[in-house]
């Protein structure tokens, strides 16, 4: 049994139906009612088939966030978990991209990664956030990544947006700090996952979707609201205490 403070929940999650977000569907179902939410719709039907409530949406386009609440609203109107978990990167050479002509996917590029990763989730949270205020015992949980601390050059929108989410994450605690709505952060490492086959140097080992998972739940039920996960952990300590070095692992090749 998953610790209280996840079990009897209405959670919709992005995301849910590969990697981290997956993993945290098979540890999470038995005791919660979950709403996975993705584009994907073989996945979709996959997860469908196990039992999961699915909803196929692209988060990042406003007026779809907006029909799938009035459709939570219907369907589900207890509901009281967030876990903005959706996310993707790629490799981008800046200096390369500007000493050629500029092409119309160059443009795309920033303006996708940061739609996605960024925008989406603070979409996703206002709409959420009127819901979840009046819901007791409700979270909004933010799956971001260890490199908010320090990035890598190579994932400059990815990282970019991720700090950003970090930032907003923070702020949001503070603003909701006098009312009943944990606003939690988990902050992965390197994943071994497809996702990530632009990530840390093969030197570096990368942790499994099911370690973060289940280190995730770990921590939420020992009331953690910043959850650094393996790696992160030395990625935070390295960025308070040795700034530049931290930046040099991340970014040694």
């Amino acid at each position: 049994m998953q610790h209280s403070t996840l079990v009897g929940k209405t959670i919709v999650i992005s995301g849910g139906s590969s990697g981290i977000g997956l993993e945290l569907v098979k540890r999470l179902q038995a005791e919660n009612q979950l709403i996975v939410i993705g584009r994907d719709k073989k996945k979709l039907a996959e997860l469908e088939a196990r039992g999961v409530t699915t909803f196929s949406m692209d988060i990042s386009i406003r007026e779809e966030r907006a029909a799938f609440f009035r459709w939570m609203d219907e369907h589900y109107p207890n509901f009281n978990v967030l876990i903005n978990n959706a996310g993707w990167s790629r490799s981008h050479k800046l200096v390369e991209r500007m000493s050629r002509a500029l092409e119309l996917d160059d443009l795309d590029d920033y303006e996708l990664e940061l739609k996605h990763n960024l925008e989406a989730h603070i979409g996703m949270s206002l709409e959420a956030l009127p819901r979840l205020l009046r819901q007791p015992g409700s979270m909004i949980i933010n799956v971001t990544t260890g490199l908010v601390y320090k990035p890598k050059a190579a994932n400059p929108y990815y990282c970019a947006a991720k700090a950003g989410l970090h930032s907003f994450t923070q702020s949001l605690r503070e603003q909701t700090k006098h009312h009943d709505l944990k606003v939690i952060e988990v902050l992965p490492p390197l994943v071994d996952t497809p996702f990530h086959a632009n990530g840390l140097p093969e030197t570096v080992k990368a942790t499994t979707p099911q370690n973060v998972a289940k280190e995730t739940l770990q921590q939420l039920g020992r009331g953690q609201e910043e959850i650094r996960i393996g790696l992160s952990k030395v990625a935070y300590l390295l960025a308070r205490l040795k700034p530049t070095l931290g930046f040099l692992v991340v970014n040694r090749s």
